[in-house]
């Protein structure tokens, strides 16, 4: 235990590692064709506002704190039953990221932009203004049809060879 207090101490970009982490992952595993809209976006940015400040107001206390190391590791220990609903919040909200960016007719580059904390206000903010585009502009419409398409074109391609 003593080993993480002496690495918080160490290293304030601990709480940067906390914070670009679990999102980065939250952002690469997002896979599904899921859509969010504007206003269910900006309820999910208001939790995420509200589980940031209180991550950051308790890892702060916990690195800067004067306590004795079993104080010290009594509270971290208590610490961590709301650390981990954060985190936990934190990586579905960085989902809903892409599901908005989706919706919004952009790809998951711009999620992984938001993860980068200067940037991340101003992806916000545009995924907040840009409004949906119709279901039949998606690109999960379009990757479709071109799977139909390559998969009737090999059949095609196929026939010659079945012929003896």
């Amino acid at each position: 235990m003593e080993a993480f207090f002496d690495y918080i101490a160490d290293h304030p970009g601990f709480v940067f590692e906390i914070l670009l982490i679990p999102p980065a992952v939250a952002v690469f595993r997002e896979d599904g064709y899921d859509t969010i809209g504007r206003v269910a976006f900006a309820f999910w940015l208001a939790g995420y506002a509200i589980s940031l400040l209180v991550l950051v107001q308790v890892m702060g206390f916990l690195a800067g704190s004067d306590l004795r190391r079993f104080w010290l590791a009594v509270i971290t220990l208590f610490s961590l039953l709301v650390l981990c609903p954060c985190l936990y919040f934190i990586y579905h909200f960085y989902e809903s990221v892409v599901q908005r960016a989706r919706d919004a007719g952009h790809g998951r580059a711009i999620a992984y932009l938001a993860v980068l904390p200067p940037l991340n206000l101003a992806v916000f903010a545009y995924l907040l203004w840009r409004p949906g585009v119709p279901p039949a502009t998606l690109r999960r419409n379009r990757q479709r049809r071109r799977r139909r398409w390559r998969k009737l074109m090999s059949r095609i391609a196929a026939l010659p060879r079945g012929w003896p």
